[in-house]
Protein backbone atom coordinates (compact mmCIF):
# COMPACT_ATOMS: atom_id res chain seq x y z
CA UNK A 1 0.00 0.00 0.00
CA UNK A 2 3.03 2.15 1.06
CA UNK A 3 4.23 2.01 -2.95
CA UNK A 4 0.76 2.20 -3.92
CA UNK A 5 0.73 5.82 -2.49
CA UNK A 6 4.24 7.06 -3.21
CA UNK A 7 3.21 6.42 -7.04
CA UNK A 8 -0.25 7.99 -6.81
CA UNK A 9 1.84 11.30 -4.98
CA UNK A 10 4.26 11.35 -7.61
CA UNK A 11 1.66 10.74 -10.72
CA UNK A 12 -0.27 14.14 -8.85
CA UNK A 13 3.05 16.24 -8.44
CA UNK A 14 3.90 15.57 -12.33
CA UNK A 15 0.40 16.07 -13.01
CA UNK A 16 0.49 19.44 -10.79
CA UNK A 17 3.93 20.33 -12.63
CA UNK A 18 2.46 20.07 -15.99
CA UNK A 19 -0.31 21.85 -15.94
CA UNK A 20 1.40 24.78 -14.51
CA UNK A 21 3.60 24.80 -17.10
CA UNK A 22 3.38 27.45 -19.71
CA UNK A 23 2.92 26.36 -23.28
CA UNK A 24 3.61 28.89 -26.46
CA UNK A 25 0.61 29.58 -28.79
CA UNK A 26 1.07 28.90 -32.29
CA UNK A 27 -0.49 31.88 -33.75
CA UNK A 28 1.05 34.58 -35.03
CA UNK A 29 1.24 38.12 -32.97
CA UNK A 30 -1.30 40.72 -33.43
CA UNK A 31 -0.84 42.73 -36.53
CA UNK A 32 -0.60 46.37 -35.06
CA UNK A 33 -3.48 48.84 -35.60
CA UNK A 34 -2.71 51.45 -37.70
CA UNK A 35 -4.31 54.98 -36.85
CA UNK A 36 -5.09 58.56 -38.58
CA UNK A 37 -1.48 59.85 -37.68
CA UNK A 38 0.16 62.98 -38.19
CA UNK A 39 3.96 62.81 -39.02
CA UNK A 40 6.83 65.57 -39.26
CA UNK A 41 10.42 65.88 -40.04
CA UNK A 42 12.99 68.05 -37.53
CA UNK A 43 15.94 69.29 -37.79
CA UNK A 44 17.64 67.13 -35.22
CA UNK A 45 16.95 63.77 -37.79
CA UNK A 46 13.99 62.71 -36.06
CA UNK A 47 10.42 61.25 -37.66
CA UNK A 48 7.59 61.38 -35.44
CA UNK A 49 4.34 59.83 -35.86
CA UNK A 50 1.77 61.18 -33.59
CA UNK A 51 -1.98 60.28 -32.96
CA UNK A 52 -3.92 62.31 -34.88
CA UNK A 53 -6.78 62.94 -32.79
CA UNK A 54 -4.92 63.02 -29.21
CA UNK A 55 -1.62 63.80 -30.30
CA UNK A 56 0.05 60.71 -28.29
CA UNK A 57 3.29 59.87 -29.99
CA UNK A 58 3.30 57.08 -32.06
CA UNK A 59 7.13 55.77 -32.87
CA UNK A 60 9.94 58.32 -33.45
CA UNK A 61 12.90 57.25 -36.04
CA UNK A 62 16.50 59.20 -35.99
CA UNK A 63 17.11 59.82 -39.14
CA UNK A 64 20.44 59.30 -41.34
CA UNK A 65 20.43 62.81 -42.37
CA UNK A 66 18.31 66.02 -42.07
CA UNK A 67 15.19 65.75 -43.77
CA UNK A 68 13.80 69.62 -45.34
CA UNK A 69 11.26 67.88 -47.69
CA UNK A 70 8.35 66.92 -46.28
CA UNK A 71 7.66 63.21 -46.35
CA UNK A 72 5.18 60.79 -48.28
CA UNK A 73 3.10 58.61 -47.80
CA UNK A 74 2.41 55.40 -50.30
CA UNK A 75 0.94 51.79 -49.71
CA UNK A 76 1.09 51.89 -46.08
CA UNK A 77 4.38 52.64 -46.21
CA UNK A 78 6.61 56.33 -45.27
CA UNK A 79 9.08 57.61 -47.18
CA UNK A 80 12.17 59.96 -46.47
CA UNK A 81 15.30 61.58 -48.28
CA UNK A 82 18.02 63.03 -46.38
CA UNK A 83 20.37 65.74 -47.47
CA UNK A 84 23.39 63.31 -47.17
CA UNK A 85 21.45 61.23 -49.94
CA UNK A 86 19.58 58.67 -47.19
CA UNK A 87 16.43 56.84 -48.33
CA UNK A 88 14.82 55.33 -45.56
CA UNK A 89 11.44 53.51 -45.91
CA UNK A 90 9.69 52.69 -42.43
CA UNK A 91 6.32 51.09 -42.26
CA UNK A 92 3.86 53.46 -40.54
CA UNK A 93 1.45 50.89 -38.41
CA UNK A 94 4.88 49.74 -36.51
CA UNK A 95 7.45 52.62 -37.41
CA UNK A 96 10.12 50.13 -37.90
CA UNK A 97 12.68 50.81 -40.82
CA UNK A 98 11.78 48.86 -43.79
CA UNK A 99 14.93 50.14 -45.72
CA UNK A 100 17.87 52.55 -45.37
CA UNK A 101 20.59 52.85 -47.86
CA UNK A 102 22.64 56.02 -48.95
CA UNK A 103 22.22 55.88 -52.85
CA UNK A 104 20.85 59.07 -53.71
CA UNK A 105 22.83 62.23 -54.76
CA UNK A 106 24.07 64.92 -51.63
CA UNK A 107 21.20 67.69 -51.42
CA UNK A 108 18.65 65.66 -52.37
CA UNK A 109 14.87 67.03 -50.53
CA UNK A 110 11.41 66.95 -51.98
CA UNK A 111 9.84 64.06 -53.30
CA UNK A 112 6.48 63.24 -54.78
CA UNK A 113 5.38 59.29 -55.44
CA UNK A 114 3.52 58.27 -58.51
CA UNK A 115 2.45 54.52 -60.13
CA UNK A 116 5.41 52.90 -58.13
CA UNK A 117 8.19 55.60 -59.00
CA UNK A 118 9.65 58.44 -56.40
CA UNK A 119 10.82 61.84 -57.85
CA UNK A 120 13.54 63.44 -56.11
CA UNK A 121 14.24 67.07 -56.28
CA UNK A 122 17.63 67.81 -55.61
CA UNK A 123 20.65 68.88 -58.07
CA UNK A 124 19.03 67.46 -60.69
CA UNK A 125 15.75 65.87 -60.97
CA UNK A 126 15.99 62.26 -60.20
CA UNK A 127 13.58 59.31 -60.59
CA UNK A 128 14.24 56.18 -58.30
CA UNK A 129 11.83 52.39 -57.62
CA UNK A 130 10.29 51.87 -54.34
CA UNK A 131 13.74 49.73 -53.53
CA UNK A 132 15.87 53.04 -53.90
CA UNK A 133 17.36 51.93 -57.41
CA UNK A 134 17.82 54.64 -60.07
CA UNK A 135 15.63 55.04 -63.21
CA UNK A 136 16.44 58.24 -64.81
CA UNK A 137 17.96 61.85 -63.67
CA UNK A 138 16.25 64.98 -65.64
CA UNK A 139 19.72 67.47 -65.80
CA UNK A 140 19.41 71.10 -66.16
CA UNK A 141 23.08 72.38 -63.74
CA UNK A 142 21.09 73.98 -61.05
CA UNK A 143 19.25 72.55 -57.63
CA UNK A 144 15.25 72.03 -58.14
CA UNK A 145 14.41 73.18 -54.46
CA UNK A 146 10.75 72.37 -54.23
CA UNK A 147 8.62 69.14 -54.61
CA UNK A 148 7.58 68.35 -58.05
CA UNK A 149 3.96 67.47 -58.64
CA UNK A 150 2.20 65.06 -61.03
CA UNK A 151 -1.25 65.84 -63.54
CA UNK A 152 -2.42 63.67 -66.30
CA UNK A 153 0.60 61.44 -66.24
CA UNK A 154 2.54 64.37 -66.43
CA UNK A 155 5.54 65.77 -64.18
CA UNK A 156 6.05 69.62 -63.68
CA UNK A 157 8.91 70.74 -61.50
CA UNK A 158 10.58 74.47 -60.91
CA UNK A 159 14.27 75.38 -61.35
CA UNK A 160 15.93 77.85 -61.33
CA UNK A 161 14.10 80.54 -63.08
CA UNK A 162 11.74 77.98 -64.85
CA UNK A 163 8.83 76.04 -65.11
CA UNK A 164 8.73 72.67 -66.30
CA UNK A 165 6.49 70.40 -67.58
CA UNK A 166 7.99 66.82 -68.04
CA UNK A 167 6.95 63.88 -69.55
CA UNK A 168 7.87 60.29 -68.00
CA UNK A 169 9.32 57.04 -69.54
CA UNK A 170 10.77 54.10 -67.86
CA UNK A 171 14.20 54.73 -68.02
CA UNK A 172 14.26 58.54 -69.40
CA UNK A 173 11.84 61.69 -69.43
CA UNK A 174 12.69 65.02 -71.63
CA UNK A 175 10.59 68.09 -71.57
CA UNK A 176 6.99 68.80 -73.64
CA UNK A 177 7.75 72.59 -72.67
CA UNK A 178 9.79 74.99 -70.70
CA UNK A 179 8.53 78.65 -69.14
CA UNK A 180 11.34 80.59 -68.40
CA UNK A 181 10.09 83.66 -65.97
CA UNK A 182 9.93 87.12 -67.95
CA UNK A 183 12.47 88.79 -65.62
CA UNK A 184 14.82 85.39 -65.13
CA UNK A 185 13.44 85.55 -61.27
CA UNK A 186 14.52 82.26 -59.00
CA UNK A 187 10.79 80.14 -58.82
CA UNK A 188 11.29 78.57 -54.76
CA UNK A 189 7.69 77.52 -54.90
CA UNK A 190 6.41 74.35 -55.92
CA UNK A 191 3.89 74.13 -58.74
CA UNK A 192 -0.12 74.27 -58.74
CA UNK A 193 -1.79 72.27 -61.38
CA UNK A 194 -5.60 72.50 -62.17
CA UNK A 195 -7.82 72.77 -65.04
CA UNK A 196 -5.63 73.43 -67.33
CA UNK A 197 -3.65 76.29 -65.96
CA UNK A 198 0.11 75.97 -64.43
CA UNK A 199 0.33 78.24 -61.07
CA UNK A 200 3.85 79.69 -59.46
CA UNK A 201 5.30 82.57 -57.64
CA UNK A 202 8.53 83.70 -58.53
CA UNK A 203 11.14 86.03 -56.70
CA UNK A 204 10.27 88.95 -59.44
CA UNK A 205 7.39 89.40 -56.80
CA UNK A 206 4.69 88.13 -59.08
CA UNK A 207 2.27 85.25 -59.08
CA UNK A 208 2.33 83.29 -63.03
CA UNK A 209 -0.74 81.49 -64.42
CA UNK A 210 0.62 79.68 -67.79
CA UNK A 211 -1.40 77.56 -70.13
CA UNK A 212 -0.92 74.18 -69.78
CA UNK A 213 -1.40 73.32 -73.08
CA UNK A 214 1.48 74.99 -74.87
CA UNK A 215 2.83 77.20 -71.70
CA UNK A 216 1.71 80.82 -72.77
CA UNK A 217 1.24 83.37 -70.46
CA UNK A 218 -2.38 83.42 -69.31
CA UNK A 219 -1.36 86.65 -66.42
CA UNK A 220 0.82 87.42 -64.05
CA UNK A 221 0.25 89.01 -61.10
CA UNK A 222 2.67 91.78 -59.27
CA UNK A 223 2.92 91.83 -55.51
CA UNK A 224 5.19 94.26 -53.41
CA UNK A 225 7.59 91.37 -52.92
CA UNK A 226 8.80 87.58 -53.51
CA UNK A 227 6.33 85.21 -53.70
CA UNK A 228 7.89 82.34 -52.17
CA UNK A 229 4.51 80.74 -50.83
CA UNK A 230 2.77 77.83 -53.59
CA UNK A 231 -0.13 79.40 -54.73
CA UNK A 232 -3.44 77.08 -54.02
CA UNK A 233 -6.03 77.65 -57.24
CA UNK A 234 -9.51 76.62 -55.61
CA UNK A 235 -13.05 78.14 -56.48
CA UNK A 236 -11.78 80.41 -58.97
CA UNK A 237 -9.14 82.07 -57.26
CA UNK A 238 -5.47 81.52 -57.03
CA UNK A 239 -4.18 82.43 -53.44
CA UNK A 240 -0.66 83.09 -51.79
CA UNK A 241 1.14 84.72 -49.80
CA UNK A 242 3.91 87.71 -50.29
CA UNK A 243 7.25 88.60 -48.16
CA UNK A 244 5.06 91.95 -48.73
CA UNK A 245 3.31 90.78 -45.33
CA UNK A 246 0.05 90.25 -47.78
CA UNK A 247 -2.38 87.28 -48.61
CA UNK A 248 -3.57 87.81 -52.13
CA UNK A 249 -6.63 86.13 -53.53
CA UNK A 250 -6.55 86.58 -57.86
CA UNK A 251 -9.48 85.72 -59.79
CA UNK A 252 -8.00 83.03 -61.25
CA UNK A 253 -9.72 83.86 -65.18
CA UNK A 254 -8.76 87.27 -65.02
CA UNK A 255 -5.78 87.47 -63.00
CA UNK A 256 -7.59 90.51 -61.26
CA UNK A 257 -7.42 91.12 -57.35
CA UNK A 258 -10.60 90.22 -55.51
CA UNK A 259 -8.75 90.59 -51.70
CA UNK A 260 -5.67 90.79 -49.74
CA UNK A 261 -5.46 90.65 -46.12
CA UNK A 262 -2.59 92.32 -44.06
CA UNK A 263 -0.39 90.45 -41.95
CA UNK A 264 2.61 91.26 -39.75
CA UNK A 265 5.16 89.77 -41.40
CA UNK A 266 6.54 87.85 -44.25
CA UNK A 267 4.18 84.74 -45.77
CA UNK A 268 6.15 82.06 -46.72
CA UNK A 269 3.44 79.46 -45.95
CA UNK A 270 1.64 78.23 -48.49
CA UNK A 271 -2.29 78.20 -48.20
CA UNK A 272 -4.49 75.13 -47.58
CA UNK A 273 -8.54 75.14 -47.20
CA UNK A 274 -11.24 73.28 -44.87
CA UNK A 275 -14.16 72.88 -47.45
CA UNK A 276 -16.73 72.38 -45.22
CA UNK A 277 -16.44 75.71 -43.59
CA UNK A 278 -14.79 77.40 -47.01
CA UNK A 279 -11.78 78.33 -44.49
CA UNK A 280 -8.49 79.14 -45.94
CA UNK A 281 -5.49 78.55 -43.72
CA UNK A 282 -1.91 80.11 -43.58
CA UNK A 283 1.07 80.70 -41.44
CA UNK A 284 3.14 84.16 -41.61
CA UNK A 285 6.42 85.21 -39.59
CA UNK A 286 4.15 87.20 -37.07
CA UNK A 287 3.51 84.01 -35.08
CA UNK A 288 0.22 83.56 -36.36
CA UNK A 289 -1.72 81.41 -37.97
CA UNK A 290 -4.67 82.96 -40.11
CA UNK A 291 -7.91 81.72 -41.03
CA UNK A 292 -9.46 83.31 -43.67
CA UNK A 293 -13.72 83.24 -45.42
CA UNK A 294 -12.38 81.87 -48.89
CA UNK A 295 -15.25 84.11 -50.91
CA UNK A 296 -14.84 87.78 -48.63
CA UNK A 297 -11.09 87.31 -47.56
CA UNK A 298 -12.42 88.05 -43.92
CA UNK A 299 -10.29 87.02 -40.71
CA UNK A 300 -12.54 84.56 -39.02
CA UNK A 301 -9.42 84.09 -36.08
CA UNK A 302 -5.99 83.98 -35.65
CA UNK A 303 -3.97 81.22 -33.73
CA UNK A 304 -0.78 82.94 -31.81
CA UNK A 305 2.15 80.54 -32.07
CA UNK A 306 5.13 80.73 -29.90
CA UNK A 307 7.55 81.43 -33.21
CA UNK A 308 7.30 82.01 -36.65
CA UNK A 309 5.29 79.70 -38.75
CA UNK A 310 7.32 78.87 -42.04
CA UNK A 311 5.80 75.97 -42.89
CA UNK A 312 2.55 75.01 -44.62
CA UNK A 313 -0.53 73.93 -42.72
CA UNK A 314 -2.55 71.12 -43.76
CA UNK A 315 -5.95 70.14 -43.03
CA UNK A 316 -7.67 66.99 -42.31
CA UNK A 317 -11.27 66.73 -40.98
CA UNK A 318 -11.89 69.29 -38.62
CA UNK A 319 -8.63 69.85 -37.73
CA UNK A 320 -5.72 71.93 -38.91
CA UNK A 321 -1.82 71.15 -38.29
CA UNK A 322 0.85 72.71 -38.45
CA UNK A 323 4.97 73.57 -36.87
CA UNK A 324 5.95 76.69 -35.74
CA UNK A 325 10.03 77.49 -34.50
CA UNK A 326 9.12 77.29 -30.76
CA UNK A 327 9.51 73.84 -31.69
CA UNK A 328 5.61 72.55 -31.29
CA UNK A 329 3.05 71.01 -33.35
CA UNK A 330 -0.32 72.12 -33.49
CA UNK A 331 -3.60 70.50 -33.74
CA UNK A 332 -6.55 73.19 -33.93
CA UNK A 333 -10.03 72.99 -34.77
CA UNK A 334 -10.94 74.44 -37.82
CA UNK A 335 -14.45 76.49 -36.39
CA UNK A 336 -13.21 77.65 -33.23
CA UNK A 337 -9.14 78.31 -33.72
CA UNK A 338 -9.23 76.62 -30.36
CA UNK A 339 -6.33 74.18 -29.33
CA UNK A 340 -6.92 70.63 -29.47
CA UNK A 341 -3.59 69.63 -28.47
CA UNK A 342 0.22 70.21 -29.19
CA UNK A 343 2.82 68.33 -29.08
CA UNK A 344 6.92 69.62 -28.18
CA UNK A 345 9.08 67.76 -30.80
CA UNK A 346 12.53 68.65 -29.54
CA UNK A 347 13.60 70.91 -32.88
CA UNK A 348 12.56 73.14 -35.23
CA UNK A 349 10.98 71.74 -38.23
CA UNK A 350 11.85 73.09 -42.18
CA UNK A 351 9.38 70.85 -43.55
CA UNK A 352 5.56 70.67 -43.59
CA UNK A 353 3.58 68.30 -41.23
CA UNK A 354 1.90 65.32 -43.53
CA UNK A 355 -1.16 62.96 -42.35
CA UNK A 356 -1.39 59.45 -42.84
CA UNK A 357 -5.39 59.22 -43.38
CA UNK A 358 -5.14 55.49 -43.54
CA UNK A 359 -5.62 56.31 -47.62
CA UNK A 360 -3.67 59.00 -49.91
CA UNK A 361 -2.35 60.77 -47.11
CA UNK A 362 -3.27 64.33 -46.70
CA UNK A 363 -0.44 66.71 -47.50
CA UNK A 364 0.40 70.68 -47.67
CA UNK A 365 -0.01 72.85 -50.51
CA UNK A 366 3.80 72.99 -50.44
CA UNK A 367 4.77 69.63 -50.88
CA UNK A 368 2.99 69.07 -54.68
CA UNK A 369 1.07 66.32 -53.73
CA UNK A 370 -2.09 69.04 -52.41
CA UNK A 371 -5.10 68.36 -53.68
CA UNK A 372 -4.90 72.02 -54.85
Amino acid sequence: MKNIALAFTGFLFVLIISSCSKTQSGDAPLTPIRKNAVLVTTENNSLISYDATTGTKLWEKSLKGKATGSPTIYKGKVYSVSDNGTFTVIELATGKTQIEITTLPASSNATYIYNDRIYIAGNNLYCYDLNGNFKWVFKRGFNFKTAPTVKNDYLYATGSDTCYKIKMMSDTAWAVWVYPTPTNAVIQGSPTVINGIVYFGADDKKIYAVYDANASLKWSYATNDVVLSSPMAYGGMCIAGSNDYHVYSVDSTTGQLRWKIPTKERVFSSPCIHEFSNTIFIGSYDFNLYAIDHVSGTIKWKYPAGSIIKSSPVVFGDYVYFTSFDKYLYCVNVYTGLTVWKSFINANSQSSPIVDDLNNGAYPGISGHSKY
